[in-house]
């Protein structure tokens, strides 16, 4: 069985261990110039597979779709993926998200 490259790389970034220092988060702001992140609700988050083969967000254990009108203009400073987001029952509500990868 042959494993495709994306694969092994979503699993690697699903499985990083998350940064020490998020002191980035602080300051960054969504697209109407609100302040979106914090220390306390913004955390690594993995890439994944929805099942219309879109890439997705891991978020509380489960593959959701990436908002895209929440992703910010910067790229993470480790390479992963980043959200800030709060519970809000079944679904959690995404204030922004940080893609890896150049900006």
């Amino acid at each position: 069985m042959m494993v495709r490259p994306s694969l092994v790389l979503l699993l690697l970034l699903a499985s990083a261990a998350p940064v020490l220092a998020h002191g980035w988060y602080t300051g960054l702001r969504d697209g109407i110039g609100r302040s979106c992140c914090d220390d306390r609700d913004c955390r690594p988050v993995g890439l994944c597979i929805l099942p219309d083969r879109k890439e997705g967000l891991l978020i509380a254990g489960a593959c959701r779709p990436i908002p895209w009108d929440k992703v910010l203009g910067v790229a993470s400073p480790d390479g992963g993926a980043h959200a800030c987001w709060q519970p809000l029952g079944r679904r959690p509500y995404i204030r922004c998200v940080i893609l890896p990868g150049e900006v």
